[in-house]
């Protein structure tokens, strides 16, 4: 399963990205108010420490994040961080573009503070900060201050009452308007200098740039912060998907697994978490997203031989009771947890297990069952698995271990759509 975290322009385009896939994905937002349309997507609301964020992509097998949030979200990028280290997975940062810096005509800041030295010590009375209104409490010390320190931030509810909490004035406060030409408000107000952050084109720099030089504005901006150096960075739609398919083993990228390790060794990766596609969706109706056996034994062979060399901690995802390589490609032995302790709630409302199981066993509705109680009283097929002791699982010695393997790979029939005991080699 992929976790985006987005809010962002880059946010939406990964969305609509893994939406093409057709397959579920989760979607997390500090906040509710950024509209996203998903019909695959699972959307997620509310801040995240290393606590939660960790929580979450246990609960929901996480195995790839993909960082679309905001640049200056240093908070999340490192939080973002921490949880990729300890839980070994891929992080994906979906990056803007950026222009070329402008040396001549725009005053660098290294944060805040600098900026705010900065400023003081050209004596600029008169400042217009387009930085957002998370920057009103960062920018305390010097629009305190000053009698003509504006703000222009999202006309929003939740805006205005971070602003007003931290005590800034009213009249001082302008609105963005989607579409406006970003002269009229620097006409208007007359300010001897903006402060920008480096957004990138999506955040519209470039804008803001040429209307402030148009009109003879001094320009100050605060670089973007640096990534984490384990971040694998793209950009663009098309960087996105090549990425994402690249780190879903199959048939076209089986063959570079070494160039890939080793990529990923040079560019500071240690922790590295691998799993394959299973056959449901648009991966079904494309056999070369699929392993042949000889190539899937082959993968644990790879995994075994890069575990056992130490440089990049790699493991197999969770999916699938894998015989003799138990043990020996992740940390912990196979177990389908889907409906024993884990539970989810569909964007339709559907009470079922993990998202990647069919709507074929939802066990009900949270608009018209009562969530509990459907969780005490049902989830049968979860949990007593003997009614999947039929066709390859009827005699299978290997049964007690595996328990019919992972729920999400039984069709609506109950039909076990492959086993990857026995597609391993003796």
């Amino acid at each position: 399963m992929i976790l985006i975290l987005g809010g962002t322009t880059e946010g939406r385009i990964a969305a609509r990205t893994l939406e093409e896939a057709g397959k579920p994905f989760y979607y997390s937002t500090k906040g509710d108010e950024q509209e996203v349309t998903m019909h695959h997507g699972i959307r997620l609301h509310g801040a995240m420490d290393k606590l939660d964020l960790e929580r979450c992509c246990r609960e929901h097998n996480i195995q790839l994040l993909v960082d679309a949030a905001h640049p200056f979200a240093i908070q999340l990028h490192q939080t973002v961080e921490k949880v990729a280290h300890t839980l070994n997975l891929l992080v994906i940062r979906f990056e803007r573009i950026y222009p070329p810096r402008d040396e001549e005509h725009i005053t660098w800041c290294d944060d805040f503070e600098d900026a705010i030295r900065q400023i003081r010590k050209e004596d600029i009375f008169t400042l217009l900060a387009l930085t957002g209104v998370q920057s009103i409490a960062k920018l305390k010390p010097l629009w305190q201050e000053s009698a003509c320190c504006y703000f222009r931030i999202l006309n929003r509810e939740s805006s205005r009452r971070l602003a007003e909490r931290e005590g800034f004035p009213k009249k001082y406060l302008h609105y963005y308007h989607a579409g406006e030409d970003e002269r009229i408000l620097l006409q208007r107000l007359h300010p001897e200098a903006i402060l920008i952050k480096e957004s990138g084109l999506s955040g519209g720099f470039n804008e803001k740039v040429e209307a402030a030089l148009q009109e003879g504005i001094r320009i100050f901006a605060i670089r973007r912060p640096p990534m984490p150096g384990s971040f694998m960075i793209v950009n663009g739609e098309h960087g996105l998907r090549r990425m994402i398919e690249k780190h879903l083993v199959n048939r076209r990228n089986y063959p570079y697994l070494y160039e890939l390790k080793t990529s990923l060794y040079k560019i500071g990766v240690r922790q590295w978490r691998m799993f394959t596609i299973f056959p449901v969706g648009r991966a079904a109706s494309h056999p070369e997203f699929q392993l042949t056996d000889e190539e899937f034994t082959g993968l644990m062979d790879f995994i075994k031989e890069i575990r056992k060399e130490g440089k990049i901690h790699l493991s197999y995802g969770c999916e699938g009771f894998l015989g003799k390589y138990e043990g020996e490609v992740r940390d912990s032995f196979f177990a389908c947890n889907a409906g024993v302790t884990v539970g989810s709630i569909l964007i339709d409302g559907s009470i079922s297990a993990c998202p990647s199981i069919r709507s074929d066993f939802h066990q009900g509705n949270i608009y018209r069952d009562n969530f509990m109680q459907v969780w005490e009283e049902r989830f049968q097929p979860f949990r007593n698995r003997d009614w999947m002791k039929k066709d390859a699982c009827g005699d299978c010695s290997f049964f007690r271990y595996c328990e019919g393997n992972g729920m999400h790979l039984r069709d609506e029939n109950g039909n076990l759509l492959f086993c990857h005991s026995k597609r391993l080699a003796p």
